[in-house]
């Protein structure tokens, strides 16, 4: 009896260091890449964050906004498209009661096919929270959303030094006003020649400054969704992920995307909550393999979309169900609900065979300890909940 604890005990070290390591292994970003200038390069990335993270730019950083709005501009049309202005003046903000004029930011390469991927993020940082923190100025923008313009700008150029052959085309929504409303966001699908031809949408997000830049949020029905972002060089999510998302009291342009029935994914760092938000969200906080990580899911979605001729079906990812997934180390397992409905089923026949084996007398225990083993993570989950929207709402985020 003895031995065989020792060799449980052993057995569960065992487990415990090997998940450890994987754990690790997931948490830690992509290598960075400064020189190969054949896939998103960092330093490239890092000129584009210095340019656009030099001073607050929130809708009420009315010169500075535009400083950045031009930079974005020129950027778009030194890669030879040809970028347009949608305009909106005098738009109503809620929390500040007052009226705005909002300017998103439009750009388009053309594939065989009138399929796109829509690539897309805001060009707005937020404000200053001065009521509440007696902030001085606002946050530079740098992580939010300096890492997805600096990804969007890199992976386009990329596509357009290589020879990739463009069976569908791209789309480029930059959007202002994100921070105070989803603004931009709620004008542009109003549009009909920004949303004609979306097949799928990839919204870059970041709620934080480092750590893995993660997938956590998709539309419904996310089985074909998830088949194309399975073409990322180090795709890192969870299927529980954008389930828990949906239950929590944020939005970002991606809601007002998935409001308007597109499909999609939505990717964000998640660590370095701290500076989120706040005058810290600068250059300097920022995290070279986060950069490198994003790059390294968006640029092998964005070609592998443009260069298949399957997705010139505007029927490629409605799906009937969502699929289950999750990261372990570098690999990513992904399998259907049904298969998932066997794997419980084998794990419940092996419960009842370990119960049986080791003479458990009573299966009714076994349900009751596991009813109030549920009980309990239900109730504290439904307090992680209410604690998640009063945070929210007390800090605005």
């Amino acid at each position: 009896m003895k031995n065989n604890k020792k060799i449980c005990i052993f057995i569960t070290m065992i487990i415990m260091l090997i998940s450890g390591i994987i754990g690790f292994n997931s948490l830690n970003p992509s290598k960075p890449n400064y020189t190969d200038d054949s896939k998103v390069n960092v330093t490239k990335q890092k000129e584009h964050i210095n340019n656009i993270a030099k001073k607050p730019h929130s809708i009420f950083d009315d010169e500075a906004k535009k400083e950045v709005r031009d930079y974005l501009i020129s950027e778009l049309k030194e890669l030879g498209l040809e970028p347009k202005i949608y305009g909106y003046e005098e738009i109503y903000e809620k929390r500040s009661d007052s009226n705005v004029d909002i300017e998103n930011i439009y750009a388009e390469i053309k594939g065989k096919s009138d399929s796109y991927i829509m690539l897309a993020t805001h060009y707005d940082s937020s404000h200053a929270k001065k009521e509440r923190y007696a902030e001085k100025d606002g946050s530079l923008g740098a992580a939010d959303a300096g890492y997805a313009l600096s990804t969007i700008l890199e992976t386009l150029r990329v596509i357009k030094e290589s020879d990739v052959q463009l069976e569908n085309g791209i789309k480029i929504l930059l959007t202002d006003g994100e921070e105070y409303g989803l603004l931009g966001a709620k004008e542009a699908v109003k549009e009909s020649e920004i949303l004609e031809g979306v097949n799928y949408v990839v919204n870059i997000e970041a709620r934080g400054t480092k750590g893995p830049a993660i997938m956590f949020e998709t539309s419904p029905n996310n089985t074909p969704v998830i088949d194309l972002y399975e073409h990322s060089e180090k795709p890192f999510s969870y299927s529980i992920t954008p389930e828990i998302y949906r239950l929590l009291p944020n939005a970002t342009d991606f809601t007002v995307f998935l409001e308007n029935n597109l499909t999609g994914i939505n990717i964000s760092v998640l660590d370095g909550l701290e500076n989120y938000h706040t005058p810290s969200d600068n250059p300097e906080n920022l995290s070279d393999k986060s950069m490198q990580h994003y790059g390294d899911q968006v640029l092998p979605i964005v070609k592998e979309f443009v260069s298949n001729e399957k997705y010139s079906n505007q029927d490629a990812f409605k799906g009937k169900d969502d699929s289950i997934f999750f990261s372990l180390g570098n690999q990513f397992i992904k399998y259907s609900k049904t298969i998932n409905i066997g794997f419980l089923i084998i794990l419940l026949a092996g419960i009842l065979f370990i119960a049986k084996k080791f003479k458990v007398k009573s299966i009714k225990k076994i349900a009751k300890y596991t009813g109030i083993n549920l009980g309990f993570t239900s109730f504290a989950m439904a307090i992680g909940y209410g604690i998640s929207r009063l945070l929210a709402v007390v800090n605005e985020i």
